[in-house]
């Protein structure tokens, strides 16, 4: 098997392509490092420096020939979508249109989707079935980009599945430690503010138990083991299959939670200010992962403990 990761060189990327190197496949990264790390890209393993907006790219692409391309490129900040609506729907799909494009028919695509499709779900935990109706551009290009891939399977034989998850957090070696600039993930300014920074509380008047937003959160290392179990049941299915997925743990915690996981699990005293909940933040997000689980058999092995504190050993490797 032939993989293409495009986004290989960012957080989620990169443990996808160490994970597909340990298994034997021959992987090349797309990436045009402007959020991604160089470092992280391991050796042997091609890259193709591209910014995947630029139509050129395709034929690079294709050139490579891939068998799967793992979808992973995007611009991914909620709140920053929200006050650059047009950019972030030019460039996702952009993006994802040029990625299909370079996928020979028949071709796996496994497509980095989100829960944000769903915008507040009338019921939790959400069901596949529940209606998109995103609140934010980043969520917005996340379906559209869904409908596109869904239209490539029918009109032109691709196989592929639609990964929408949760929280992703955790590390699975220290080289891959979540670095985003700026950094808006929950667990990572957690981990940065019990090294003596101040955290950013968004929003504490939620209409949850404690005020605070609920997600469910899933390891990195178990959704890049999803990804690649993806692939391998992709290549039994038929031409023009198409299916999207729930990836998250089932279970949801609260931002208070998690701060007062972080401090017991770092033996530290968290500093915090409270600040307005940001624009498009939905009060409570879990996944209902049946389906997924039914599909394939995958199981997480991860908890949210784990992933805190394989965290906070890489940050301090």
């Amino acid at each position: 098997m032939r993989a293409l990761v495009t986004g290989g060189a960012g957080y989620i990327g990169a443990h996808m392509v160490h994970l597909l190197k340990d298994h034997g496949v021959e992987v090349t990264v797309l990436d045009d490092f402007s959020t991604g790390h160089r470092n992280v890209i391991p050796a042997g393993v091609d890259l193709i420096e591209q910014d995947l907006t630029e139509i050129k790219s395709v034929q690079k692409i294709r050139d490579f020939k891939p068998d799967v391309i793992f979808h992973f490129a995007a611009k991914s900040i909620v709140e920053d979508s929200m006050n650059s609506p047009w950019t972030y729907l030019s460039k996702n799909l952009r993006m994802t249109m040029h990625a299909i494009e370079g996928l020979e028919e028949s071709g796996i695509f496994i497509y980095s989707s989100s829960c944000s499709v769903y915008g507040i779900p009338s019921h939790i935990p959400i069901v596949e079935s529940t209606p998109c109706q995103p609140l934010s551009a980043y969520g917005r290009s996340k379906q559209f980009g869904e409908l596109l891939l869904k239209s490539a399977c029918k009109e032109r034989g691709l196989r592929a599945i639609c990964m929408r998850y949760f929280n992703v957090a955790g590390c699975g070696k220290p080289l891959l430690l979540e670095k985003h600039n700026p950094e808006t993930h929950l667990i990572p300014n957690l981990l940065l503010a019990a090294d003596n920074k101040t955290f950013c509380m968004y929003g504490t008047d939620h209409p949850t138990k404690d005020g605070t937003a609920i997600r469910d959160y899933i390891d990195v290392r178990d959704l890049t083991e999803a990804h690649l179990l993806a692939s391998q049941l992709l290549s039994e299915q038929d031409s023009g299959f198409f299916n999207h997925f729930n990836l998250g743990s089932g279970s949801g915690y609260s931002v208070k939670q998690v701060f007062e996981a972080v401090q017991k699990l770092t033996g530290t005293t968290i500093n915090y200010e409270v600040h307005p909940a940001r624009p498009g933040d939905a009060p409570t997000l879990i996944a209902d992962s049946t389906a997924w689980k039914e599909f394939s058999g995958w199981k997480a092995k991860h908890d949210i403990n784990s992933m805190i504190e394989s965290a906070w050993k890489a940050m301090h490797a």
